[in-house]
């Protein structure tokens, strides 16, 4: 019975991460802010694993951005996506999304339409 009771002391500690999951809009899908900050470090972890997948960044950025962390890693974010994923469809979504409400943004989201 020690054993088991060990185990299941031992096994929450060696951390169990949940997998990512295609983050939606808040539109269709609201969840806690917890549960997008879960999301970011597991697609962070599969940003690294798979560094050319545009879509492993743009969920990544999107967990982020609705965990509402900080601007600067957002940035950090849109930087090294902008060197692995350059010119894709979701870069440019990305890239104008980080830029905001505003015209300057404009023209990130055209070169992301088709």
């Amino acid at each position: 019975m020690k054993p088991y009771l060990l185990l299941l002391l031992v096994l929450p500690s060696i951390g169990w991460s949940a997998p990512p999951e295609k983050i939606l809009p808040k539109t269709l899908v609201l969840k806690p802010v917890a549960w997008y900050s879960q999301q970011a470090k597991a697609w962070h972890e599969e940003t690294n694993r798979d560094n050319r997948n545009a879509q492993n960044w743009f969920n990544y950025y999107a967990a982020s951005y609705f965990s509402m962390d900080t601007q600067v890693h957002l940035d950090q974010v849109v930087q090294s996506m902008s060197r692995a994923v350059p010119n894709s469809y979701e870069w440019w979504l990305v890239k104008g999304w980080n830029s905001g409400y505003q015209l300057d943004a404009l023209p990130f989201l055209e070169k992301a339409m088709p």
